[in-house]
């Protein structure tokens, strides 16, 4: 069925004028299932990650009528929402009416009010749509194969939508960032794809693929070629979002509502308190060097490139026996993530987790993808690589990553009571968990006797920190990307190409602050629930609570474990 019309008919099919007087719960149940069907029509790409493989080979809708459809239809999700109320419901679909109502106030905000669509270039990005068909072995790969030819047959026409789309004067800052990513992903289709089917045997399949494949690409560069000749030269240098904007950021999706200016100081606070740690680690441990001085010397202690993947195996099965040992949270499976080499398509990425969707039901293994050193690198470039990549680094992005970080996140958020509770997530929880998971392992004791660790930590947690405070100022306050690169550099002793990587990705990804302030949540969190459980507190019993309901804001898990009246976690 043609994409358009599937949309209209999921859309079309869900109006509220008829709909029978049921009990709060009955109606919330039947809204939400509703929800999610019409979520995945108009994110296919979603939901083929989220494991939902009737929609492979799907393309997204982006003409303007469908999206405003769409914003019309979580207007009306939220009407709906509003009349059934969530006080007569019980602690369970309480956290459901909550989840379901911010992400369609997301939805609204970043289509009617942000505008993405019509802002970022890289809303039009293929890439990860086509990943999602190579990535995982889901099924034969032969009919992964047909619904790639088919996804990528279509790039054309959804790249004129964009193109229709996008406004005549567009921030400069997203338009090169666009570049970079859109032609890379055009090379990936032209380069990479058709080997990543190489095993089907069928002729005529393997000729439509690589002529739906060459087309595709085509069409990415052309697109590419657009914004470089007629966008660039009237683009404009303002970026923000502007203050309004970003308090409904905070207030919309994490549910805190908070002023600008208590949220700044708080990450102001926390800024404070890791360079003073870092300050303390420097003068006991390394005295008459400075902090900077010691965090060159981390990037010394490296693995080689023949060792640096086995070590790190080894380290994840260390990091997860350590949580045993501790009793720091319950791990509930037995099945390991998979240490793997990135793959060749992917290595854009230093490491990362890839985990099957929450409605996978074949393809269930888990991958922490880390990507080795490439041979053909120089030998200046290798090193660099590794000295990035050292060992006190690699340590804790696995804590980060895999235990007791995202992928355990994930095997408990997979054993969530509902389908919504399982198919959205904060990105607060999610990163504010896996950050969180790195301080609290230090806090009890993981590696206390090397020094490096903590202080790999830490420049970790000053990065965030960074993000935090310059999100606020480039979107709030006139901070510039140049300040920002500055900012960076001075407070997380990163050199300034990572620096300015990292200030300009603050530009188009305002939101990158969640690390830290989901981290402080739950921090803010943690110490509540021990006060209300007293003697009977756990440090296991709290993790497993707080990831049992899945990734919910955290302001949603934290009304759910402490109760009615509970308050902000951040005043």
């Amino acid at each position: 069925m043609n994409r358009t019309i599937l949309l209209v008919l999921v859309l079309g099919s869900f109006g509220y004028a008829n709909a029978r007087v049921e009990q709060s719960g009955e109606r919330l149940q039947s809204l939400s299932r509703r929800y999610l069907e019409a979520y995945w029509a108009f994110y296919p790409f979603r939901a083929v990650h989220a494991g939902l493989h009737v929609y492979d080979g799907v393309i997204p809708d982006r003409a303007e009528p469908s999206i405003q459809r769409w914003i019309r239809y979580n207007r009306g999700v939220l009407a709906e929402l509003d009349s059934i109320g969530s006080s007569g419901l019980d602690a369970e679909r309480r956290i459901d009416w909550s989840i379901l109502h911010h992400t369609a106030a997301n939805e609204v905000f970043v289509l009617d009010e942000l505008r993405d669509y019509r802002l970022k270039p890289t809303t039009y990005d293929i890439g990860w749509g086509v990943l999602a068909l190579i990535r995982r072995d889901y099924a034969p790969l032969s009919e992964r194969m047909r619904s790639a030819t088919a996804l990528l047959s279509q790039v054309p026409e959804y790249l004129r939508q964009g193109e229709a789309n996008l406004d005549e004067h567009l921030p400069s800052v997203f338009v090169q960032v666009s570049l970079k990513s859109l032609r890379g992903t055009a090379d990936f289709v032209r380069d990479d794809v058709a080997g990543a089917f190489a095993g089907v045997e069928d002729r005529e399949a393997q000729i439509r693929l690589k002529t739906a494949s060459k087309a595709a690409s085509e069409a990415i560069h052309a697109f590419a070629d657009h914004l470089e000749t007629e966008k660039l030269p009237n683009a404009r240098d303002d970026f923000a979002i502007g203050e309004k904007a970003f308090r409904n950021i905070v207030r919309l999706t994490e549910g805190l509502d908070i002023p600008l200016a208590r949220l700044r100081e708080i990450g102001e606070t926390d800024l404070q308190r890791n360079l003073a740690r870092a300050r303390e680690i420097t003068k006991a441990r390394f005295p008459g060097r400075t902090v900077a001085d010691v965090m060159k010397m981390m990037s010394q202690e490296v693995y080689t490139a023949d060792t640096l993947i086995p070590s790190i195996a080894r380290e994840a099965e260390s990091v997860r026996q350590f949580c045993i040992d501790r009793d720091i949270i319950t791990i509930p499976s037995e099945v390991r993530a998979l240490i793997t080499e990135t793959p060749k398509f992917a290595r854009w990425a230093t490491a990362m987790m890839s985990t099957p969707g929450p409605f996978e039901q074949n393809a269930t293994e888990a991958y922490y993808d880390v990507t080795p050193v490439d041979p053909t690198w120089s030998p200046k470039e290798q090193a660099e690589w590794l000295e990035n990549f050292n060992k006190s680094v690699s340590l804790n992005v696995t804590v980060h990553e895999a235990y007791p970080g995202h992928y355990v996140q994930f095997l408990h958020s997979n054993r969530a009571r509902s389908d919504l509770q399982k198919a959205f997530t904060s990105y607060a929880a999610v990163e504010g968990w896996a950050h969180y998971a790195e301080q609290m392992m230090v806090e009890e004791g993981f590696q206390a006797d090397s020094p490096l660790y903590e202080l790999g930590q830490l420049q970790d947690a000053l990065l965030r920190n960074c993000r935090f405070l310059c999100a606020i100022g480039m979107h709030t306050d006139g901070m510039t990307v140049a300040d920002a690169t500055t900012f960076f550099m001075k407070n997380s002793f990163l050199g300034e190409l990572p620096s300015r990587l990292e200030a300009e990705r603050g530009t188009f990804d305002p939101g990158y602050f969640k690390y830290t302030l989901g981290k402080l949540q739950i921090l803010g969190l943690r110490e509540d629930y021990r006060r209300k459980k007293g003697a009977k507190y756990s440090l296991r019993e709290f993790h497993d609570t707080l990831l049992s309901r899945g990734m919910p804001p955290v302001e949603v898990i934290r009304g759910y474990m402490l109760g009615p009246g509970a308050g902000p976690s951040l005043k």
